[in-house]
């Protein structure tokens, strides 16, 4: 995790081995450097308009962002930002704790496009499917499915109205499953 505290003019105070590792700071000093400037333009962007405010009103915000590699890379970060008081309540400092995200961010791109494989796949065979929410009883219909059971794109359907659908030789079969 990278961990570093600024100035309230944004300038780095500290920034932890792994902090300098990723932005290929190295044994420069860290008030060399701002903190806009480890970061690409739109996270630069999100911290000072949303995170910082947040951070000085409510004490702290967390949300995801990114910091730029040694090499200039964009590497997505979940993000802390941390505000801390002197004895007068003036901004005495910001900290921050970024960890680095890439796998999970991969890892929900693939089941993205996973899903969208299976809609394709469902949508060129003409299959429909449904989930059954147990807790609330409720289901969800995809479009295939409430077509082929002649329902409504809007309207509630519950497991009854399902079990109503069924024939009735089949719904022992169909409840015990």
């Amino acid at each position: 995790d990278l961990v570093g505290t600024s100035d309230p003019a944004l300038n780095v105070l500290y920034l932890n081995r792994a902090g300098r590792e990723i932005t290929g700071l190295g044994d420069r000093p860290a008030d060399t450097i701002a903190v806009p400037a480890l970061h690409p333009e739109w996270a630069g962007r999100l911290i000072l308009e949303q995170g910082l405010p947040a951070a000085m009103r409510l004490g702290s915000w967390s949300g995801e962002s990114a910091i730029l590699d040694a090499q200039g890379r964009e590497v997505p970060v979940s993000q802390v930002i941390t505000c801390h008081r002197d004895a007068g309540g003036q901004v005495a400092y910001l900290s921050t704790i970024m960890r680095d995200i890439t796998e999970r961010k991969r890892a929900e791109e693939a089941v993205q496009r996973s899903g969208a494989r299976l809609r394709q796949a469902l949508v060129a065979s003409g299959t429909g499917v449904f989930e059954h929410a147990h807790d609330t009883d409720t289901l969800y219909w995809s479009p295939e499915m409430r077509q082929q059971f002649g329902f409504d794109a809007d309207q509630a359907i519950g497991f009854a109205d399902l079990l109503a659908r069924i024939h009735p030789d089949d719904r022992p079969a169909f409840e015990q499953a």
